[in-house]
């Protein structure tokens, strides 16, 4: 994509930059080109997009554009009918494979879902660190949806047998701790939050695909439990603490090392587990469910953002996990949790 190719352009007052910074990007399996008109935006990117971990290429590419306004402020309204607000001040409109983002500082994302083209025009005084995500994250996950991959609610560890544990939680129930935790004990990390499920080739066996670059957990959690404490952390370079605790989820990030093995974009699913911290009659111990209750775990944990994908594609990716088999995991130390992982892996392969 070169900036010629963007007819908007003009409307919205942005200018065609002296000189361009060009990256390529690797996110989800997809082949990701960047054209940015200064580094910041490129940083702001790749913090939000890059991924080091090695994935199976899922077929897909797609292209940014990233443009600085010379004004303060984009147009409210871009004559794309009504945007849903969102509470941190964010609003969206979609339809017809159209995805229009306006940020508080008065930025907007265009992108076609259909081909993958996407063109961001940012304000100079926009704060990346807070709209990055908005502006070129976000924009990126609905392609990938609208392409057929699924998002769910869930990390996912990478076990011995070379298969996917999805670690299934509602929020705060321990997903991040526990996939900290196992990759600290020689796991395999793909996601840590969000995993995405791939069937567009192998239905009955998808792919599961993710970003293990960073993770995030609260603060006392690498204090406790076993675990090492922050300077620990650094000492050993094992895992890098990034910034302040953030206000809204009470977390820190951790980005972890550049070139370990254990960080991976992509696997072959394996069982899901379901985490029971405060479930007393599963305290210490794991087991095997039915379908049926798997099911019923799995609602109990749904959040709104995976409701908002399209249903055929949210059931079919439910029903090709659940028929990999599902276990619930009670509460205990994550060390101890996570060596229980392995008893489950073992379990599962000879089923």
């Amino acid at each position: 994509m070169t900036p010629d190719d963007l007819a908007i352009q003009p409307l919205l007052g942005a200018q065609r930059p002296a000189s361009w910074t060009a990256r390529r990007f690797t996110v989800l399996g997809m082949d990701l080109a960047w054209q940015g008109a200064d580094e910041a935006l490129t940083a702001a990117a790749a913090q939000v997009l890059a991924s080091r971990a090695k994935a199976v290429s899922s077929g897909l590419s797609l292209s940014i554009l990233a443009l600085r306004t010379p004004g303060t402020s984009m147009p409210s309204n871009l004559g794309l009918g009504a945007f849903a607000a969102e509470a941190d001040g964010r609003a969206y409109h979609e339809a017809g494979g159209l995805l229009a983002i306006l940020t508080p500082s008065g930025s907007c994302t265009l992108a076609d879902l259909e081909s993958g083209r996407i063109s961001a025009f940012v304000n100079p005084e926009a704060d990346l660190a807070a709209e990055a995500e908005a502006l070129f994250g976000a924009p990126v996950w609905r392609f990938a949806a609208r392409q057929g991959l699924v998002a769910c609610h869930a990390a996912t560890v990478i076990a011995p047998s070379g298969k996917g544990l999805l670690l299934r939680a509602a929020g705060g129930g321990g997903k991040s701790t526990l996939a900290l935790a196992a990759w600290r004990q020689g796991l395999g990390l793909l996601a840590e939050e969000v995993t995405w499920i791939d069937l567009r080739t192998t239905p009955a066996s998808p792919t599961l695909r993710g970003r293990p670059d960073q993770i995030h957990v609260a603060p006392d959690v690498l204090t406790a439990w076993d675990l090492a404490p922050v300077s620990d952390l650094a000492d050993r370079a094992d895992a890098q603490p990034q910034g302040p605790v953030d206000t809204l989820t009470g977390k820190v990030r951790l980005a972890l090392p550049e070139g370990d093995s254990r960080l991976v974009g992509s696997a072959m699913a394996g069982p899901v587990v379901f985490l029971a911290r405060g479930e007393a009659a599963e305290a210490g111990c794991w087991r095997h469910i039915s379908t049926a209750e798997a099911h019923e775990r799995w609602q109990a944990t749904a959040i709104a953002g995976e409701a908002s994908q399209r249903a055929d594609g949210l059931s079919a990716a439910l029903q090709a996990l659940l028929g990999r088999g599902a276990y619930v995991l009670g509460g205990d130390t994550p060390p101890r949790l996570a060596a229980r992982l392995l008893e489950m892996d073992h379990d599962w392969g000879t089923r």
